[in-house]
């Protein structure tokens, strides 16, 4: 019951914050509509969050911009990864990674992490896990 009330606090836009930031800790390029899928935001809200990320330097989305051979290289070792028909990509900046460390290690517990869906970073002790 406890976890539920924290759960509902926790749903505001610093969690959408984590919650983008979690998804993208792998360190791939997402597209637009999988982080959407992720957070479970309306589109508005998300593009908001996402250029406020952007703006922060936490996140970026040059994909466009990359020479081709990086490109084609990424795809050679992402093979799920599809550009075609979808228009904004997105990645962790290196101060994203940061940011996020210090949010996930210092400001939550594992089980608000889990609640926050940020778990999976971590295995059933509550130890990192490092990718």
């Amino acid at each position: 019951m406890i976890r539920v009330i924290i759960y509902c606090i926790l749903q505001t836009q610093a969690d959408t914050d984590v919650q983008i930031l979690a998804m993208l800790y792998s360190g791939e390029w997402k597209n637009q509509n999988q982080i959407h899928a992720r957070v479970g935001t309306n589109r508005d809200r998300l593009n908001s969050k996402l250029d406020n990320l952007k703006k922060l330097k936490l996140i970026r989305n040059d994909w466009n911009d990359l020479p081709m051979e990086d490109q084609k290289k990424y795809m050679k070792d992402h093979p799920n990864f599809e550009p075609k028909g979808v228009k904004y990509f997105y990645k962790i900046t290196e101060r994203g990674y940061e940011s996020f460390r210090k949010i996930r290690d210092n400001c939550l517990d594992p089980d608000t992490s889990r609640l926050l869906r940020v778990y999976e970073f971590y295995d059933k002790e509550g130890n990192e896990v490092h990718r």
